[in-house]
């Protein structure tokens, strides 16, 4: 076969492969995307031997590569990358989602004659030494970068400051989040819910998610309501510390943590609404699909306002109370007439992968 026939290779580098939301965001492209047109392959850190989406990426043809953190050998993780680089020319576009060890990557795949694209993913940071020295090496993309991507324009701004930068909305399946109801009762049964309001989370264990807020939210709202169920869709470093916190509180047994999964358009059905109190967000993607589920939404007002489709969506200061919370996941909480005709607003707004997928597809091709 001819060089021309193969399809383009872009290579796409993760810090890891999990279920996190920029994780999501490229698996809901690779799926879309036409295979025989463009291939993704994967550079991941070694930080585990299996991660959540290895072996769908082999199913679709792609290739996963792992190097050494950066911080254990910063000259080292020099070499393996110029000796990946230099092993795959057929890498035409290198997309940084991992930015801040990515000024060396990025500089090394432009000077070897790559399209590079850093993206940022998310609109803040903690105050931390760690957190301010990954800002400070992420300051370099801006003008080593061939071009800029960013999910929202609040993320363009934190990681590009005023350069210009290709916004692209981090776009869903939408039709796959269609409600059921008689999934949802099912659903319902097997994880054991009763007929109580059930309250929804999906994120990993991180500060950023705001765990400890959502169970000291949760303990008001079963002061209100004994029978209702909180679900905490994710895991991470945390999760161990939440479920101790969660039996401090009283209310464990009132908590389901499910952990990884990898069916949570089904499992957004069995909720009745969704909370999410993030301490900052680049985009807020689990909101978009709340929202193609037919689920109301509360959230913190940290998160990009452009993610908002449905008027089902109730943001609110994170300095409010723990009862004012409650009060309004209370409220909202299956107050939807049609959770079906809720889809459809989200299928015909920017946040539907087909219209996503395609500004990806023109900057791979080069047509940006």
């Amino acid at each position: 076969m001819s060089e021309a026939n193969h399809p383009r290779r872009v290579l796409q580098v993760f810090s890891s492969l999990d279920r996190g939301g920029a994780e999501q965001v490229v698996m809901n492209w690779y799926r879309k995307i036409d295979r025989e047109q463009v291939q993704f392959d994967f550079v991941v850190e070694e930080r585990c031997e299996e991660y959540a989406h290895e072996s769908e990426i082999r199913s679709l043809g792609g290739r996963i590569y792992r190097v050494q953190r950066p911080i254990s050998n910063v000259f080292g993780y020099i070499r393996q990358w110029n000796r990946l680089l230099e092993s795959h020319p057929e890498w035409t576009v290198v997309h940084a989602h991992h930015t801040s060890p990515a000024f060396i990557f990025l500089t090394l795949a432009r000077m070897k004659g790559r399209r590079t694209i850093a993206h940022s993913h998310t609109a803040g940071g903690r105050s931390t030494a760690k957190d301010v020295l990954k800002r400070f090496a992420r300051w370099p993309l801006r003008y080593i970068a061939s071009d800029r991507m960013a999910c929202s324009p609040d993320a363009a701004r934190w990681m590009f400051g005023q350069k210009q930068v290709q916004i692209v909305p981090n776009g869903i399946d939408v039709e796959s989040f269609r409600f059921s109801s008689e999934r949802s009762q099912i659903l319902r049964a097997q994880h054991e819910l009763g007929d109580g309001i059930v309250i929804g989370h999906v994120g990993n264990f991180r500060v950023v998610k705001n765990h400890r807020r959502i169970l000291d939210v949760f303990k008001e709202v079963t002061s209100r309501a004994a029978d209702a169920r909180l679900v905490l869709v994710g895991d991470g470093g945390l999760r161990r510390e939440m479920e101790i916190y969660a039996e401090g509180l009283g209310i464990y047994d009132s908590v389901r943590f499910l952990g990884v999964r990898s069916d949570i358009a089904e499992l957004l059905g069995m909720f009745d609404v969704m909370v999410f109190p993030s301490l900052y967000e680049g985009f807020g993607v689990s909101v978009v699909e709340a929202q193609a589920a037919g689920l109301p939404v509360v959230m913190s007002d940290t998160v990009p306002k452009n993610v908002v489709v449905s008027r089902h969506v109730r943001s609110l200061s994170l300095n409010a109370s723990n009862v004012v919370w409650a009060e309004a996941l209370l409220a909202d909480a299956r107050s939807i007439e049609s959770r079906e005709e809720q889809c459809d607003l989200v299928k015909n707004s920017e946040f539907n992968i087909v219209q996503s997928l395609g500004e990806v597809e023109r900057t791979y091709r080069g047509e940006r």
